[in-house]
């Protein structure tokens, strides 16, 4: 869990992933966030920018706090 004004802090733990989801309250940060780390070079990412957590919590999928 990082905030999108975290993630260039973050790059070298980041790649130790195989795969990335981004996603954020609304969609948008996720949206920015995932191209910011394309420019970076990560080709790993699944940006769930189509909702949000609102959407997410709505369905009544599980969340960790």
């Amino acid at each position: 869990n990082i905030p999108y004004d975290q993630i260039i802090h973050h790059m070298d733990d980041l790649k130790k992933y195989k795969k990335i989801y981004i996603h954020c309250h609304s969609g948008k940060r996720a949206s920015m966030a995932t191209e910011a780390l394309i420019n970076e070079g990560f080709n790993n990412l699944t940006c769930i920018n189509s909702s949000g957590m609102l959407d997410w919590i709505e369905c009544g999928f599980p969340i960790e706090k």
